[in-house]
């Protein structure tokens, strides 16, 4: 019998490492259900004491707004979405293999 969290599917790991990215570049993260955190830690170790990570106060509302996020970490995000808005168009993130579908870490 398998676990839940035994068998990861290939979208599972695709995402996880989608996270990765972020952290490696020193970008914030929005959690958007505090629930899942246990999860995510689990998942992607490299969020344990990660500085950068926002968690939502309200796990059944995950709007990023002033009244949903712990003091000045909304600004964060507004501050971060900003600069991305200004800055040059680049690819980030893992790229799919062709051959096997599974995410490849961009270095």
């Amino acid at each position: 019998q398998l676990g839940r969290e035994q068998l990861e599917l290939p979208s599972q790991q695709y995402s996880f490492a989608l996270v990765r990215a972020p952290v490696r570049r020193r970008a914030i993260i929005v959690l958007m259900r505090k629930g899942k955190l246990k999860m995510w830690l689990c998942k992607v170790p490299e969020l344990d004491g990660y500085d950068r990570l926002i968690q939502l106060n309200n796990p059944q509302n995950p709007t990023i707004s002033p009244g949903n996020c712990r003091a000045g970490d909304y600004e964060q995000v507004v501050v971060a979405i900003a600069r991305q808005r200004r800055a040059p168009r680049a690819r980030a993130g893992p790229q799919l293999d062709s051959g096997r579908n599974m995410p490849q870490e961009s270095s």
